[in-house]
């Protein structure tokens, strides 16, 4: 006989469950399409020039192929927030360095997709002066790209440990994990596609046996662990106190000709902006994590929504700060900033929806949170107004002014998630 459930608890049930089959879907699609891309796209080798000439005579492959790495990053971090909630048992810890290095990942796979449409915005510009900006591009950013896409493969090894310690999967599946780590690092022409295979394998298994068993458990979720919550309300904050310390440091610095005549052939404050970019990314990232794991029943379509919006943030973010690295690359060449002419032309409007998304991500977990009853309705008003200013690219205190806002939302909000889960220590009289 056929349970008919109350209007309430399918709707309870719904939302994790949407949840659930959403990330797996972007987790699966990552991988398939990674795979795919290893046969479709080669290295342009290491003649810089070279590889100008061939991107200048048919730039829609560097186009492609930037957009689709941006896709990935996107793609994976959706990945990443569900592998986050399904390692919540025992072997946590190992679902929380998972947590980190996918983060990181997605940093180092948005860096890769900049990196080959800054590459064809150059092929549209003088020969001499483009190949001396790549060279000096990957000589300011190419350091660190190797260590986070590191990460990238690192986090298929650390949630499939923690899949494993918690029960979910047999040990052959955190075999197949680490061995994904192992050959992804091989002098081998197909050591990208054999580690992507293993990769898919380990946590295509872990993700159909989390579906099994939220599944079996009325997709009920557990709530995460204390420390992970206190993780979370410290990226919130940070992200917001980073932002300050960057434009009170950097005022200005959005404009390519006004920064390179205040720096001058000096890359190392853009470099240092870029950095604090990227690592505003990353808190975006944690943020996200933070908040779409706060909210449960009501509200969780509006966290999801704000799920959506702070993936795609991160993505944008990070891509922005690729874009301090191609202008201290500038100032060591000498080209001039005629190569945003052409790059503005292959990232705008499409860029456009996704600025958008990085202010509305706050609004959306503001009204999940108050739809939830976790807050009142002032942190939304709040957030509003915080969104509302950021549409008109404020510059100055006015921007700052905008961030502390964002700040107070922020904070306000880990601060009830806080206390409803218990974790903030009670004043007893």
């Amino acid at each position: 006989m056929t349970a008919i459930l109350p209007p309430s608890t399918v709707s309870a049930a719904r939302a994790p469950q949407l949840r659930t089959y959403a990330g797996a879907a972007s987790l699966g699609l990552f991988f398939i399409t990674s795979f795919a891309t290893q046969f479709l796209f080669s290295d342009g080798g290491p003649d810089t020039a070279a590889t100008l000439r061939v991107i200048a005579a048919g730039p829609g492959t560097a186009i492609a192929w930037g957009w689709i790495m941006l896709a990935l990053a996107a793609l994976w971090l959706g990945g990443v927030l569900f592998l986050a909630g399904a390692t919540r048992g025992r072997g946590s810890g190992w679902g929380a360095a998972g947590t980190l290095a996918g983060i990181l990942g997605t940093v180092g796979i948005t860096l890769i997709g900049m990196h080959a449409l800054t590459a064809a915005a150059l092929a549209q510009t003088p020969l001499d002066g483009a190949a001396a900006t790549l060279q000096a591009l990957d000589g300011a950013a190419g350091w660190f790209i190797f260590p986070l896409m590191t990460c990238q493969m690192l986090a298929v090894a650390l949630f499939a440990l923690s899949l494993w310690r918690q029960g979910t999967v047999h040990r052959w599946v955190a075999a197949a994990g680490c061995a994904a780590v192992v050959v992804s690092a091989l002098p081998w022409t197909f050591s990208g596609p054999a580690a992507l295979g293993l990769g898919l394998a380990s946590l295509g298994v872990g993700t159909g046996a989390v579906i099994r068993l939220r599944r079996a458990a009325g997709w009920v979720e557990a709530p995460a662990q204390a420390y992970r919550v206190w993780a979370g309300a410290a990226c919130a904050v940070g992200l917001l106190v980073l932002s300050i310390l960057k434009d009170a440091l950097f005022a200005g610095a959005d404009d390519p000709d006004a920064a390179l005549a205040a720096v001058g052939s000096h890359p190392v404050p853009l470099v240092v902006e870029g950095v604090m970019a990227l690592g505003v990314a990353a808190l975006f990232a944690g943020t996200t994590a933070f908040f779409v794991g706060s909210v449960r029943g009501r509200g969780s379509g509006l966290a999801a929504a704000g799920g959506v919006l702070g993936i795609v943030g991160s993505v944008s973010i990070a891509s922005m700060g690729a874009l301090d690295f191609l202008t201290a690359a500038l100032g060591v060449s000498g080209a001039g900033t005629g190569v945003f002419g052409p790059l503005a032309g292959i990232l705008f409007p499409a860029f456009m929806p996704l600025f958008l998304a990085e202010n509305l991500m706050l609004v959306a977990f503001a009204a999940a949170l108050w739809r939830s009853g976790v807050t009142a309705w002032v942190p939304f008003a709040l957030s509003l107004v915080f969104a509302a200013v950021a549409q008109v690219h404020p510059v100055g205190p006015v921007a700052l002014a905008q961030m502390a806002l964002g700040l107070v939302v922020a904070g306000w909000l880990a601060y009830r998630i806080l206390r409803s889960r218990g974790l903030w220590p009670r004043r007893v009289d």
